[in-house]
């Protein structure tokens, strides 16, 4: 049990909590305690803690996936993305009997841009992000929950960060057009490489890998010929 006696007791009698059953799962589950006699920041952490454990042994996570926190916790789906994430975490925090002030799912979104993350971050359930950016995730918008002035992450459990300030986000990139290559698309910034993606769907810094047609099939031909 991850909660005390009193949150225990609560957790029976709350409506919300018979009504989302995954929650109860989540709270129940977790490794680590939540109580009424730790500081605030512990069972904050405590329970995206819990919440991350759980849904990596459980979930999936498909960025941009048509799903919501109310189908995941209640059983209707095992799939997540970033906003049902922020919106289940954001659930749990209000319906326990905690001492918070202002809590909200905090949209972060730069019109006609992409957000880059730094290398080798991985998600609450493992998953890395693409090969060919260093193990980066790139996607064009992402939900973070903020508690009186702090945020957190659930998709990759980063905890206590400003929202002006994400520590896991590395750049923002440009959407620009650019000819010949997948998509008609590239992402760019001025002081790192640009961005491309390949007909796969993967994103890359290697512009041949995301040309599209015949030429760009020649050139991997006369590239692999010439490397064996």
């Amino acid at each position: 049990m991850a909660l005390d006696t009193t949150l225990t007791i609560f957790l029976q009698s709350d409506p919300w909590f018979v009504q989302h059953p995954v929650a109860q799962e989540i709270l129940v589950q977790g490794n680590h305690l939540i109580s009424l006699n730790k500081s605030r920041s512990h069972n904050i952490q405590a329970l995206l803690g819990n919440m991350c454990s759980y849904g990596a042994a459980r979930w999936q996570y498909e960025p941009g996936a048509v799903t919501s926190a109310d189908q995941v916790l209640t059983n209707r789906s095992r799939v997540t993305d970033c906003k049902s994430l922020a919106d289940i975490f954001v659930g749990l925090v209000q319906h326990l009997p905690l001492v918070i002030g202002n809590i909200q799912a905090r949209h972060i979104e730069r019109q006609d841009y992409r957000i880059v993350t730094q290398p080798g971050l991985i998600t609450f359930n493992g998953r890395t992000g693409s090969r060919l950016l260093e193990g980066r995730w790139c996607f064009g918008d992402h939900w973070v929950v903020e508690i009186d002035g702090l945020c957190y992450d659930p998709t990759f459990k980063v905890f206590n960060f400003s929202f002006a300030n994400p520590p896991h986000i590395a750049w923002y990139a440009l959407d620009e057009e650019e000819d010949g290559v997948f998509t008609r698309s590239k992402w760019t910034h001025a002081h790192h490489q640009t961005i491309y993606m390949t007909e796969r769907g993967e994103y890359t810094f290697n512009r041949l890998q995301a040309r599209t047609g015949k030429k760009a099939a020649a050139i991997r031909t006369v590239r692999s010929v010439f490397r064996r």
